[in-house]
């Protein structure tokens, strides 16, 4: 079997999706509680004050970041207006990640061994869906978040679901995988860049 597998995460306003393969086997975490709509938030349940501002240049206090989770569940719909809030929201999505990918890694069934105890284990590619990767102003923000969440060891490809399709694609694959195959070889799914990560 091959030494490495595949992630996918979507983080939206109705949940924050993850999905891991390794070998023949996939497992899929869907987390409602962690989003950006109404259960914003509960993020405060699983991460604290603390762990967002670490993703963030500037100073960021716990009842800030109580107000901006409260705004984002009563506005789910809302975009940041501002650089600041950019930057807040991608590090709320960082938590997110890692809160998900925290409560779903142990679960998973790796017919593979690695090296680095207590990081993520070898992945070929990690693709990204949601508005809240693909509305960013430049694809570097989605490949940082993206990196700064996961931290994959080793080479990894990272790949932004552009049209967000990937759904479709999912029901469509049990009727004609080969159309799949070559839709994800496609512009549709443009690729953020490759991540050499050294791990020592």
């Amino acid at each position: 079997p091959p030494k490495k597998g595949a992630l996918g995460i979507s983080v939206g306003a109705g949940s924050t999706t993850l999905a891991a393969a390794f070998g023949d086997t996939m497992e899929l975490s869907v987390r409602p509680d962690l989003n950006l709509g109404r259960n914003a938030p509960r993020l405060l349940e699983f991460a604290t004050a603390r762990d967002v501002a670490r993703w963030l240049p500037m100073e960021f206090s716990e009842d800030a970041l109580r107000n901006y989770l409260g705004n984002k569940s009563l506005f789910p719909g809302t975009v940041p207006a501002t650089a600041e809030d950019l930057r807040i929201e991608l590090a709320i999505v960082r938590e997110m990640i890692r809160a998900t990918l925290r409560a779903a890694s142990p679960s998973w069934r790796v017919p593979f061994s690695w090296p680095w105890s207590g990081s993520l284990p070898p992945v070929a590619s990690i693709l990204a869906s949601g508005s809240v990767f693909t509305n960013l102003p430049k694809p570097g923000f989605a490949a940082l978040t993206l990196l700064d969440a996961f931290q994959p060891p080793g080479v990894t490809h990272l790949i932004l679901d552009a049209q967000n399709m990937i759904c479709a694609l999912g029901a469509a694959a049990r009727v004609n995988p080969l159309a799949v195959v070559q839709v994800l070889d496609s512009p549709a799914f443009p690729r953020l860049c490759t991540a050499l990560c050294p791990v020592g």
